[in-house]
């Protein structure tokens, strides 16, 4: 699928069949470019999982969506992650 960028982050939205995936499957990328430090990629991990989580109904049915960060997603506020998340999937 065609990426679509953000300010925090790059989607990549994969249409698959129904039979494959019946539900969005999302998959969520920090690479060690972002932070060097684990901890704080587990951490910015486990809140975009929770972001992801709560607005499991944004996302496509019968989709994969893999969210890759940037660096900038380290120093953004929850609020700022998931308004970004909604601006990229609903443009």
């Amino acid at each position: 699928g065609k990426p679509t960028h953000s300010q925090f982050f790059t989607l990549v939205t994969l249409a698959v069949p129904a039979s494959t995936a019946p539900h969005p499957h999302i998959g969520i990328v920090v690479s060690s470019k972002v932070s060097p430090l684990s901890t704080r990629r587990n951490l910015l991990k486990r809140r975009l999982r929770n972001i992801v989580i709560n607005n499991i109904h944004l996302f496509p049915h019968h989709s994969e969506t893999l969210i890759l960060t940037k660096p900038a997603a380290m120093i953004a506020t929850t609020t700022q992650l998931t308004t970004s998340l909604y601006e990229t999937i609903h443009p």
